[in-house]
């Protein structure tokens, strides 16, 4: 997923499991900095995927980008 992101954002920073998951299989992928500061938590990340409120599905790179794409431009 990280190669994907830096695939369409050259200079983006990707940091893998920066924080420690908060349940077994965990997997989030957030950004900080960029989207409405309502829709940001208190730490500032704005969440773009939640495997656990998705069924345990994951996203495809594409997806992730496409989320990126709506934010930024």
């Amino acid at each position: 997923m990280g190669n994907d992101i830096l695939s369409g954002f050259p200079n983006a920073e990707v940091i893998g499991n920066e924080e420690k998951p908060s349940y077994n299989g965990c997997f989030d992928i957030y950004i900080r900095g960029v989207g409405a500061l309502d829709r940001r938590d208190s730490s500032g990340k704005l969440y773009l995927y939640k495997k656990i409120a998705h069924g345990g599905k994951m996203p495809t790179g594409q997806q992730i980008l496409d989320k990126i794409m709506i934010l930024v431009l």
